[in-house]
């Protein structure tokens, strides 16, 4: 009897799991402002983009798609402190406000959309002082007989830190086609998943923040794809940064339900707003 029992639960579980889906004819259109915001220590406050969202199956209008002064009525505001809007770049900055480290910092959003009046606001702390790269640039890496190793070292009681590997001068013609995975590419191939071997990263987490020492990060064939110069830009990230990495894309489980990303704002807002200490590195890999 109790193996019959533990049967039924098993098939109850499997029977749950399934392969869900989402009916999008019953999903309500709600506008919201749409944010990508990042703030680095030492650096003054730039590149906020403050957008918003399009009902689905609805053309994105570009003219729209940037929320401004003029046209939404759109104000924005770090701890108090107005942003300028940029209309060449459509983004807003404050050059007198200098970020620091340790510091807590809220970005504050109100917009009309839709004849609506919207509103947000979201808290980033940054991370404390002390993440570093050990180096600045490799030299040349020579494929197949060398690999990249960066050494990092981390920030106390920062915990997850990201690396983004630039080609600098990808192109069909710098593809490794004897690459140590897949040696048998033609072009057709690479054209086809180009960008999938342009943009390449690595992130860690759950990392020993008081380690009073470096950690390496070897930047393996996998990483990169093309013969030539590359930058590699480092990031320690905070709590938001963290958690938008994780579940902006990852919204199914394993077992095949689905999960809404995390939220990061108060209000009417989707998106990110986060903190960084980040540093670069460079290196060239040859024949």
């Amino acid at each position: 009897m109790k193996n019959i029992f533990l049967i039924l639960i098993t098939i109850t579980l499997l029977q749950a799991c399934g392969d869900p889906s989402v009916n999008l004819e019953e999903v309500k259109y709600e506008p919201k402002i749409t944010v990508e915001a990042y703030l680095y220590p030492e650096d003054s406050v730039s590149d906020i983009k403050i957008m918003r969202n399009f009902q689905l199956g609805e053309k994105i209008d570009i003219e729209k798609l940037y929320l401004t002064p003029d046209k939404n009525s759109t104000m924005v505001s770090i701890n108090g402190i107005p942003l300028e809007f940029d209309s060449e770049k459509s983004t807003y900055f404050n050059r007198s406000i200098i970020i620091d480290y340790a510091e807590e910092y809220t970005l504050e959003i109100s917009a009309s959309i839709d004849n609506l009046s919207l509103s947000a606001s979201s808290t980033t702390i940054t991370p404390e002082i002390g993440f570093k790269l050990k180096d600045q640039d490799l030299g040349i890496i020579k494929y197949g007989i060398e690999k990249p190793t960066i050494e990092y070292f981390p920030s106390p009681g920062t915990d997850f830190y990201a690396f983004s590997v630039i080609a600098d001068s990808a192109s069909i013609e710098s593809f490794i086609f004897d690459n140590s995975f897949n040696p048998d590419m033609d072009i057709e191939d690479v054209e086809e998943g180009y960008n999938n071997f342009l943009f390449q990263g690595r992130y860690f987490s759950n990392v020993n923040s008081y380690y009073n020492g470096t950690y390496k990060y070897i930047v393996d064939d996998f990483d990169s794809w093309f013969y030539g110069p590359y930058t590699v830009i480092a990031y320690a990230g905070d709590k938001n940064f963290k958690e938008y990495l994780f579940t902006a894309k990852n919204v199914k489980e394993m077992d095949g339900n689905f999960h809404e990303p995390k939220v990061l704002f108060e209000g009417d807002a989707i998106g990110v707003f986060a903190s960084a200490i980040r540093d670069t590195i460079h290196f060239n890999i040859v024949k």
